[in-house]
């Protein structure tokens, strides 16, 4: 989807919270979520979004019941955004 937003937050709470605001803000926007760098990587691989907002740190990959989600990536939002670019990625 080219005129969707993409949420990355690996908090529940965090994430409903900004979902249900970006909902209000931006209601023609289909708003897609994910919960770690790599479920943010693979959507990022399959989609291009108009809007990417990003918790500053996340886990490496999402955390199911009784699993830790592996490393937890310091500045997270800042690295990716960073890489991003470097991929040429088509960021408005």
């Amino acid at each position: 989807m080219t005129d969707s937003v993409l949420v990355i937050e690996d908090s529940d709470a965090k994430l409903a919270s900004v979902v249900a605001a970006l909902t209000a803000m931006l209601p023609l926007y289909p708003i897609e979520t994910a919960k770690s760098v790599r479920s943010a990587v693979a959507a990022l691989e399959t989609n291009t979004f108009r809007l990417i907002v990003a918790d500053m740190s996340l886990p490496t990959f999402d955390v199911e019941s009784r699993e830790r989600g592996g490393l937890l990536v310091r500045s997270a939002g800042s690295r990716y955004s960073t890489t991003l670019c470097a991929w040429d990625s088509k960021l408005p």
